[in-house]
């Protein structure tokens, strides 16, 4: 499949009599190139994490998407329906771009590694038409980088997150050398993965859970083996902090009713264990990410880092 650059397309609507300015924007973050990657790819997440924008996606591949999103304009209070056409050019660059009216407006993004563990994404807007309307180009600019701050005010604390596991010996899962759009859709996998010589298994001491209380972490600090407990007049329950998908942080305000919901992409699960306060007794809760048993003083708890036996599935 034939794809044009970014400066390709422009070239081309010059061609056109189209006339075309430019604005650009970039970040630094404490994260990865692959995380920025797949945030830019991850189909789902808008819808949860965007507030004042709807995305109705209409058809994802390895490396193209499109769909409509409705987004909603500021200082005029209504949202408009934007055609977008997503699509990886080469390798951390990326090409979309939007009509409406008179106005076309392509958008290329470049990640690239910045120093040992930080990345840089440049972002660079051409707005284009021909004859008079060239004159609210300027305008359109600003409107697309205030839109742009508030999107990052709310993507890049999910890069961070992944950069922060990331430090803590955690890996991440991609079935490719770069992110696939419609690999974010299979939400039920478990793609984040331990170093194969950090162990993928803890014992927690009875005693330390019948001295936790509500909201308390237990195991590590942080992660695929650190979890919390919900508490109630009868139960406590055991949940992890970490999903095991692609990381996103599980607290209590995660929790409705007897299952936790994924924040970034609604994935569901349930408790590890409850335990009845009364009789002590514990129930294990069946789980597609760990395997966990008890014995008389403690409970063991191994996460099945294996990202890959999803491919089976």
């Amino acid at each position: 499949m034939t794809k044009k650059s970014f400066k390709e397309m422009v070239s081309s609507l010059e061609e056109e009599n189209y006339g075309f300015n430019y604005f650009n924007v970039e970040t630094i973050g404490d994260y990865f190139p692959e995380d920025a990657d797949w945030n830019y790819k991850d189909i789902i997440h808008p819808k949860l994490i965007h507030s004042g924008f709807s995305a109705l996606q209409a058809f994802a591949s390895n490396d193209i998407a499109c769909g409509i999103n409705l987004q909603k304009i500021p200082f005029l209070g209504f949202s408009i329906p934007l055609l977008i056409i997503n699509y990886e050019y080469s390798k951390f660059n990326q090409t979309y771009f939007t009509s409406f009216g008179p106005y076309i407006i392509l958008v290329n993004t470049i990640i690239e590694k910045h120093d040992t563990d930080k990345t840089r994404v440049r972002t660079l807007y051409a707005i284009g038409s021909k004859g008079i309307f060239k004159i609210l180009h300027k305008t359109i600019g600003k409107v697309l980088l205030k839109n742009y701050k508030k999107l990052m005010s709310e993507d890049i604390p999910m890069r961070n997150r992944k950069g922060e596991l990331r430090k803590f010996s955690h890996k991440f899962y991609s079935p490719s050398i770069t992110y696939p759009f419609n690999f974010s859709e299979k939400i039920n996998r478990s793609n984040i993965y331990l170093d194969k010589n950090v162990n993928n298994e803890i014992s927690i001491n009875k005693s330390e859970i019948s001295s936790c209380k509500h909201g308390d972490i237990i195991g590590q600090k942080l992660g695929i083996l650190s979890f919390f407990i919900s508490e109630d007049n009868i139960n406590k329950k055991i949940w992890p902090t970490t999903c095991p998908h692609e990381g996103a942080r599980l607290t209590l305000k995660c929790i409705k009713g007897d299952k936790i919901l994924c924040p970034w992409h609604n994935r569901i699960a349930k408790p590890l264990m409850v335990i009845n306060k009364e009789n002590n007794k514990i129930e294990i809760i069946s789980s597609m990410d760990y395997l966990v048993s008890y014995e008389k003083n403690s409970i063991k708890i191994k996460y099945k880092n294996d990202p890959e036996s999803y491919n089976q599935k």
